[in-house]
């Protein structure tokens, strides 16, 4: 530090020289002044200096310690791959219990996928039933309800050539509606057993090389009909329609096969269009309960990408004819000769001179129901605002049904009996995680045949939707439904006199709080 001081001295020397020069003795104390301010920046100066010392000093102690590190670590190369081998032969056994690979396609992992439906609802009319009528899944007047908890596993095809499958079980509340039914027990039955587990899809799936590649499913499989599914997630309202739930079936078991006549880009520039076709049991049962098959049929045409029209169908014979009662009342009393040895030609009933059995025991046991068949026409309009305009936002959809069967038993004897009905639904996206929707519909029940009273209904429902997260769905709605019959409860007892019909109300009102979960 000895050159600052040298170099100080000396300005003090020629400052106080050219002061004694210029000024005169007088002016010495000026200038001793100034040389006192300037002195005291330099050694401000000086401890600047010293800190940036002090720093750079630091700093390279730090370098210092990095290198040390980056050496040893330099120094482990085969450590550190041994580590690294290990965890990828972990990552890899642990795919492969999770997704066995696809001996055709092992690129296609196995999916899994769920889906969770909570809610809570009141019914303004406080009913004595403690039931929302002509509802379907949302029946709880005053309660929580765990309406579905589902479970998804896939390993679909994508490319003709591919085959894969799609298994989704269902638990709660709302699979004792779309369950489908069965010829082992009553499936009325299944209504009061919670611990049912239902077998919502379970198919098969194989993509045929032939044109673009047609889609063959075989098992069972949601219906194509309707513009509501479900879940409720996918729908723009939490509690479902008159028509989703009286006008059309929840799923069928067969065969269906899909086609696109053309399928444009990702945006519809050129447009799509997919057409099906299938052969199946009937509506909601996984055994037939007649020896009559159902055809079912559809067409999605996708001309841009903001409008879509979609027509399907369901023809087929759907009266249930249940020959096991009619073989065992007719069989009532007399006993086989020989039951271990049904090959045996000694093998017959003890009495065949019991009144009406020689010919129930000639005829066909399963017979087919030759009735008037089932035809339900269902068509579905969805339209979007321009996309990149303000209206982008709005989303209109529109669902007509219509159907009519035949020879259907009546109170008043068999007959030819139709419903139809139609729902408009929009919504409005304000934000990215928020929307509110509302559904108008009508539905017409001349004959009681899917309501069990002949009434005319129409509700109006306002759903809004925030998703606090990507996967979770908080909603509000409000409903009201309506009847022109007294179709609903109210606080009113059941009395004497309202027996066949035990409701008092033409209307009803309920509000809903809606937790969804999809991943």
């Amino acid at each position: 530090m000895l050159y600052p001081r040298i170099m100080r001295a000396l300005v003090v020397l020629v400052c106080l020289g050219l002061a004694a020069i210029s000024h005169g003795a007088d002016d010495m104390s000026e200038v001793l002044a100034r040389l006192n301010a300037m002195e005291h920046k330099i050694a401000t100066l000086e401890d600047k200096n010293k800190a940036i010392e002090e720093r750079n000093k630091a700093i390279e102690e730090r370098n210092k310690e990095l290198e040390d590190r980056l050496k040893k670590n330099e120094a482990r190369p085969a450590a550190n791959a041994a580590i690294d081998k290990a965890m990828a032969g972990g990552e890899q056994a642990l795919s492969t219990v999770l997704t066995e690979p696809d001996l055709f396609a092992p690129s296609r992992p196995l999916k899994i996928s769920g889906y969770m439906d909570f809610s809570y609802e009141y019914n303004f009319n406080r009913p004595e039933n403690h039931t929302n009528n002509n509802r379907i899944f949302d029946t709880d007047s005053n309660g929580f309800n765990v309406h579905l908890a589902q479970l998804d596993f896939s390993r679909l095809p994508v490319s003709p050539g591919e085959a894969g499958f799609q298994v989704d079980l269902a638990f709660g509340t709302d699979q004792r509606w779309f369950a489908a039914q069965d010829n082992f027990a009553d499936p009325a039955q299944r209504s009061t057993q919670f611990k049912d587990v239902d077998l919502l899809q379970g198919y098969m799936e194989y993509i045929a090389p032939l044109g673009t590649g047609i889609t063959f499913d075989a098992g069972k499989f949601v219906s194509w009909t309707g513009s509501e599914v479900i879940q409720a997630a996918d729908d723009f309202n939490s509690s479902r329609s008159f028509l989703f739930g009286y006008a059309k079936p929840f799923t069928h078991t067969g065969l269906r096969a899909t086609y696109d006549v053309f399928n444009g880009d990702e945006n519809c520039g050129d447009g799509a269009w997919r057409v099906g076709m299938g052969i199946v049991n009937g509506w909601d049962n996984i055994q037939d309960q007649n020896n009559a098959k159902t055809g079912i049929f559809m067409s999605d045409w996708q001309p841009t990408h903001a409008f879509e029209w979609t027509v399907d169908g369901v023809v087929g014979d759907e009266q249930v004819v249940d020959e096991r009662a009619v073989f065992t009342e007719a069989t009532r009393g007399p006993t086989l000769i020989n039951p271990d040895s049904f090959s045996s030609p000694v093998n017959a009933f003890s009495d065949p001179t019991i009144p009406g059995l020689l010919p129930q025991l000639t005829n066909t046991i399963w017979k087919v129901h030759h009735g008037s068949p089932r035809v339900l026409i269902d068509s579905t309009l969805t339209a979007k605002g321009p996309e990149g305009t303000r209206w982008d936002r709005l989303t209109f959809v529109l669902n007509a049904d219509y159907a009519q069967e035949g020879d259907v038993p009546r109170f008043n004897g068999p007959g030819n009996r139709s419903w139809w009905g139609v729902a408009g639904y929009v919504k409005y996206q304000f934000l990215k995680n928020w929307y509110i929707a509302n559904r108008l519909e009508y539905f017409a029940d001349p004959q009681g045949v899917r309501t069990n009273r002949a009434q005319d209904l129409w509700e109006s429902t306002l759903t809004a939707d925030w998703a606090l997260s990507d996967p979770l769905h908080l909603r509000l709605e409000y409903r009201h439904d309506q009847s022109n019959a007294n179709s609903f409860s109210d606080r009113r007892p059941v009395d004497a006199a309202h027996v066949i019909h035990p409701f008092f109300a033409d209307r009803q009102d309920t509000i809903m709080m809606q937790w969804l979960y999809k991943w």
